[in-house]
C-alpha cells in the first residue's frame, strides 16, 4: 500500500510541475556544461531498467549491447541483446532490439535461442530547458514479432506478436537527476494460448559524481522498478503456476564520453511474490555498452 502511495505521489508531482513550466515560458536554452550538462543530451544519464528516455538529435544513429543474468533458486535466465536507436526526428525516436542469446533454466527444464524481435517508437510531447535543468516527458509504444521459437520449455519467444505502452517523465539538473515511468505489456493469444498483461511502476534517482567539461562524466543511479503480472491462460486455462508481483532495487554506476556509454548495476529482489508453485528469482546483473556513431 505504501508503494503505491509513493508511486501515485510522484505521479502527481510531476504533472503539477509540468503544468508550473507551462505557465513559465522562460527562454533559457543556453546550457551550462557542468554536472550532467557536461556531454551532449545523447550521453547524458539514463536508466538502467526504466522504459523509454531514448530521445536523441534528428539522423543521430546509436548502438547499444545490453548482457543480463537473473538468478534464483533452481531458476536462471541470461540475454544478450543488441539495439539500434535513431533520431527520425528530435522529438522522435525509433529502437529495434533482437536478443540473439536468451538462455533459460527453470527446475529441470533448460532451453536457448533467439528471442522476439521488438520495435520501439517513442515521442517528446512536452520539453523544457533552462540553463541548469531540463524535463520532458515522452509517451512511447512497441510491438513484438514472434521470432523466438515458442515450443521450447521455458519458451524463448511469445508465439504471437505483443504490444507496449508506456509513459516517462524525466528531471536532469546538473547535479541531480530523477524520474518516473509507467507501462503496461499486452500479448496476443496464439493457439488458444495467452500470456497475461504486465504492468509497471518505476521511479530512479541518481546524482553526478564526477565530471570532465566535453570530456566525460560519472553519475550513480538508484531505482526502484516493480513489475505485477497477471496469469497466463493455457488451452484456454487460468494456469495457476503464472503471474505474480515482483520489485527490483537497482543502484547502478553511469558512465559516458562523447562516444560511449557505460552502465553497470547489480539488483537485488526485495519483493517477490508469485502466484502458485513458482521458483523465485534473488538478484539480477545488467550491463550496458552504447555507442554514437555519428
Amino acid at each position: 500500500m505504501f508503494l503505491k502511495k509513493l508511486f501515485f505521489f510522484c505521479a502527481i508531482s510531476c504533472l503539477c510541475h509540468m503544468t508550473q513550466a507551462k505557465e513559465n515560458d522562460e527562454d533559457l536554452s543556453e546550457e551550462i556544461r557542468i554536472g550532467n550538462f557536461a556531454l551532449p543530451g545523447s550521453q547524458r544519464p539514463g536508466p538502467l531498467l526504466g522504459i523509454g528516455q531514448n530521445i536523441i538529435d534528428k539522423n543521430l544513429l546509436m548502438g547499444f549491447v545490453t548482457q543480463s543474468f537473473l538468478y534464483g533458486k533452481h531458476r536462471n535466465f541470461t540475454l544478450t541483446l543488441p539495439e539500434l536507436l535513431y533520431g527520425i526526428r528530435d522529438d522522435l525516436s525509433i529502437l529495434l532490439g533482437l536478443p540473439i542469446a536468451v538462455k533459460s533454466k527453470d527446475g529441470p527444464n533448460s532451453s536457448s535461442g533467439v528471442g522476439d524481435f521488438t520495435a520501439q517508437l517513442e515521442y517528446l510531447f512536452y520539453h523544457t530547458d533552462k540553463p541548469k535543468v531540463t524535463t520532458f516527458a515522452t509517451v512511447l509504444g512497441s510491438m513484438s514479432f514472434p521470432t523466438g521459437n515458442y515450443k521450447k520449455n521455458p519458451p524463448a519467444g511469445l508465439g504471437s506478436p505483443s504490444f507496449f505502452l508506456g509513459l516517462v517523465y524525466v528531471h536532469l539538473a546538473t547535479d541531480w537527476y530523477y524520474y518516473t515511468s509507467y507501462g503496461a505489456f499486452f500479448g496476443t493469444k496464439h493457439k488458444n494460448n495467452k500470456p497475461g498483461h504486465h504492468f509497471v511502476y518505476q521511479a530512479g534517482l541518481g546524482k553526478n559524481i564526477a565530471y570532465k567539461t566535453k570530456k566525460w562524466l560519472l553519475t550513480w543511479v538508484l531505482e526502484l522498478s516493480g513489475t505485477y503480472e497477471q496469469k497466463n491462460k493455457t488451452n484456454g486455462i487460468t494456469d495457476n503456476n503464472s503471474g505474480g508481483n515482483t520489485l527490483f532495487l537497482c543502484p547502478s554506476l553511469w558512465f559516458s564520453t562523447q562516444d560511449l556509454i557505460l552502465q553497470l548495476g547489480v539488483t537485488p529482489i526485495i519483493q517477490q511474490h508469485r502466484f502458485g508453485n513458482q521458483f523465485k528469482d534473488h538478484v539480477f546483473v545488467s550491463f550496458l555498452m552504447g555507442w554514437k556513431f555519428n
